[in-house]
């Protein structure tokens, strides 16, 4: 009786080992087909497509990040073994400041004109993902993601931010891609990327005490469909600044007329 009862019970937990498998196989795929987002720059002699993510998991899923190993980006009806591997630019897991997990991760694929096939405009485009959770493909018709029809045409850069945190060091990123001009924008001193960081007061300006050199420069990228990805790192033990618990981050191109910000929401160690 005592090995039949086992033996059910290890059925059971098997059962049910691969029912929660493929729940979270499902919850992974539903989570990339939802929030990724996918659209192409045309140049005169070039095609960018850049695939992006910044959403924070599942609840389900969090206590097992997907760890993507590879990705790849082809057209439909073409081999998915002899297509392009996509340029990795930003990838990154950080805690929220309500303790949840967010993925960022960019990867751009550029074309010349002569690479695509002569109806490139017609057709799909398939950017594949392969994580510890499986092989998910993400199908887009190639008239949806062109980013005119995305962006407005007054947004200049398409802004991404990140963070790192590693051995007590905060990396925080800023991916820039270029999607109009901007007329008049410039960079007033050698300063790049300043980040303020905040909790119920503001704790830290990455510029405070610090003399810049009075240049004036372009705000990277300047050429439309090319990218830049800012970084600074902040070290709360030098900077002597206690960053446990919820903060926010402002990640400032320090532009004039205007600066360009983006905000994340983070926890400290």
């Amino acid at each position: 009786m005592k090995k039949i009862t086992y033996l059910f019970l290890i059925v059971l937990f098997l059962g049910n080992y691969g029912c929660s498998s493929l729940d979270s196989k499902k919850i992974i795929k539903d989570y990339f087909m939802k929030n990724l987002l996918s659209f192409y720059i045309e140049n005169a002699d070039s095609v960018s497509f850049y695939f992006v993510m910044n959403s924070q998991l599942p609840s389900s899923i969090s206590n097992e990040n997907p760890e993507i190993t590879y990705s790849k980006v082809f057209f439909k009806g073409q081999n998915e073994d002899s297509i392009n591997f996509p340029y990795e630019i930003m990838k990154s897991y950080y805690e929220t400041s309500d303790r949840n997990i967010n993925l960022t991760f960019a990867y751009v694929q550029k074309y010349s004109i002569r690479q695509l096939p002569q109806d490139w405009k017609n057709q799909k485009i398939n950017f594949v993902l392969n994580t510890n959770y499986g092989k998910y493909t993400v199908e887009k018709p190639i008239e949806e993601i062109k980013f005119s029809n995305i962006f407005p045409e007054i947004q200049a850069l398409y802004l991404l931010p990140s963070l790192k945190i590693s051995n007590g060091q905060y990396n925080f990123q800023l991916l820039a891609i270029r999607l109009n001009p901007a007329q008049g924008s410039y960079l007033p001193t050698s300063e790049k990327l300043r980040i303020e960081i905040q909790n119920d007061k503001l704790l830290y300006k990455s510029n405070e005490g610090k003399n810049y050199m009075q240049m004036i420069s372009e705000v990277l990228p300047i050429a439309i469909g090319d990218y830049y990805l800012y970084q600074e790192n902040v070290i709360p033990s030098k900077a002597k600044i206690d960053l446990n618990g919820a903060h926010t981050a402002k990640l400032i191109i320090p532009a004039m007329p205007i600066n360009y910000i983006s905000t994340i929401n983070f926890w400290g160690d």
